[in-house]
């Protein structure tokens, strides 16, 4: 079955797009705080799945991310993730109800809602797009994507004035955004402001083989940094608590005449009996070498046959 795929140049009809695509594994080259409380082993799954994503493992990356929910049910970001691996295995319709259920439980997730408006404009459903796209855009003003994306409905619903007011502020946000221009051009055209519409064409021309500029399309990392999989930084390993008593114990004063002034010492456990043995080597130059075991009590007696001797 042949399936229809959007690009900046409208709907086309040809193989599902999808699962195209390879992401970047974490976003500025870093991950994000997880929420308190979720254990070492919850980040590292979902973080195997974000690789695997990159992988273009889609499916392993679902099962990863599927773990990741086993331990931990209730992490909103991780059941977005999993809509993400979902959704490019072509499997739109079961990506839209993970979603709809984190959104009924957290509204305010950004990465819910603009992944949901992806999905509907994908399906044509431009006035439920246009509502998700205009919530994000709202709580982040510096998302260049959400911006377009509005500006994409509103010419999908025939208010190009509104369009071309979005597609302006898409520019302003991100001017290597390359689908904006086509598309305020398009939008132009369809006003009758030919002149205008030539110059934003000639703005897209320019950028085409310039390495910072992006398109915009329904497939990963084409659809804005909201719909790529999230990897997370894994909480700090926890300090050991401090042992309880005193760093030292007291000092025990062995006989000045046992050893020469200038006599190094050092304390290991020899017989590893968990009491302090005792090692003293002569000055720099004298081989002379004794050992005394300890019995935990303070108390030292020389050896007269040791490995060390």
């Amino acid at each position: 079955m042949r399936k229809k795929r959007w690009t900046e140049r409208g709907w086309h009809f040809g193989p599902a797009a999808l699962c195209i695509g390879m992401t970047m594994l974490f976003a500025a080259g870093c991950g994000t705080e997880p929420e308190s409380g979720l254990a070492a082993e919850v980040v590292a799954s979902n973080n195997r799945g974000v690789g695997l994503m990159g992988s273009f493992k889609y499916g392993e990356a679902e099962n990863a991310f599927a773990e990741t929910l086993r331990l931990a049910p209730d992490w909103a970001d991780a059941r977005v993730n999993l809509a993400i691996a979902t959704l490019n295995q072509e499997r739109d319709t079961e990506a839209l109800a993970i979603l709809d259920d984190v959104l009924r439980e957290a509204p305010d997730n950004l990465r819910a809602r603009y992944l949901s408006g992806v999905l509907r404009f994908y399906r044509g459903d431009s006035e439920q797009a246009l509502e998700s796209f205009r919530a994000v855009a709202a709580a982040d003003e510096t998302d260049a994507y959400a911006a377009y994306f509005v500006a994409q409905n509103l010419a999908q619903l025939d208010r190009l004035d509104e369009a071309m007011l979005w597609y302006e502020k898409a520019i302003a946000l991100d001017p290597y955004l390359r689908s904006a221009y086509y598309g305020a051009a398009q939008s132009l055209r369809r006003l009758g402001r030919r002149d205008d519409a030539r110059q934003m064409i000639e703005s897209y021309e320019r950028f085409k083989d310039n390495p910072r500029a992006r398109l915009v399309e329904i497939k990963y990392t084409r659809m804005g940094p909201k719909a790529e999989a999230l990897a997370f930084d894994e909480p700090a390993p926890q300090r050991p608590a401090v042992p309880a008593g005193p760093l030292f114990l007291p000092p025990v004063l062995l006989g000045h005449d046992s050893f020469p002034a200038d006599s190094r010492l050092t304390t290991v456990d020899l017989d590893q009996d968990g009491r302090q043995d005792l090692v003293v080597t002569g000055a720099q130059g004298n081989a002379e070498v004794s050992v005394l075991m300890g019995d935990g009590e303070g108390r030292f007696a020389r050896i007269a046959e040791h490995p060390l001797q």
